[in-house]
């Protein structure tokens, strides 16, 4: 018997920086996962411990199930306006003394939240704009959210402005997206 990650909602995963699935334990610290063996006590040992560097991403989040880990992390990015993404890396790790980065995707932004519902991973952004209210159409195409995803070939992607909707009288001044992929099918697209 172990316990879980303490959610507000039955069903729906949270992120934490432990997980269990009840015979390892996985920990993300000092730019490395570590992978434990947890049972029996008395034979815990590190099966393996993975340096994770891309480019200055701190990792700080993860979930674990199912022989996959959904790592979520932030940098400082190039390729957005803002200069800031959100991070995802997604690892096999049914072979525990060997994880292997089966998909990376990175979202201009920063992060408001995660869940994991399912095989399927939820992420909210929040990108802040320039304060002005008199941006050409050329200017606010340049604006609009960026992603990149391993499983699109890792180009570099503005969202489409016709996906984006807006709140009348909103007093904000950001872009806020909503991103799911299935960990499970690292070959299928983010929606």
């Amino acid at each position: 018997q172990y316990s879980t990650t303490n959610v507000q909602v039955e069903g729906v995963d949270e992120a934490d920086i432990v997980k269990t699935d009840g015979e390892h334990i996985y920990m993300l610290g000092g730019g490395y996962l570590t992978i434990a063996k947890a049972v029996p006590a008395d034979e815990m040992e590190v099966l393996s411990r993975t340096r994770l560097s891309e480019d200055g991403v701190q990792f700080q989040e993860l979930y674990a199930d199912d022989g996959y880990l959904t790592m979520i992390g932030s940098a400082n990015s190039a390729y957005t306006s803002t200069g800031s993404a959100v991070h995802v890396n997604i690892y096999d790790v049914s072979e525990k003394t060997a994880p292997r980065l089966k998909r990376t995707v990175a979202l201009s932004g920063t992060a408001v939240s995660t869940r994991k519902i399912g095989n399927t991973f939820y992420l909210v952004t929040e990108k802040q704009l320039p304060w002005r209210y008199n941006y050409t159409p050329e200017e606010m195409l340049g604006l609009l959210p960026k992603y990149r995803d391993s499983a699109g070939g890792n180009n570099i992607t503005t969202m489409d402005a016709g996906e984006i909707s807006y709140f009348p009288d909103n007093q904000w001044n950001c872009f806020l997206s909503v991103a799911a992929l299935d960990i499970t099918a690292p070959e299928s697209g983010l929606y």
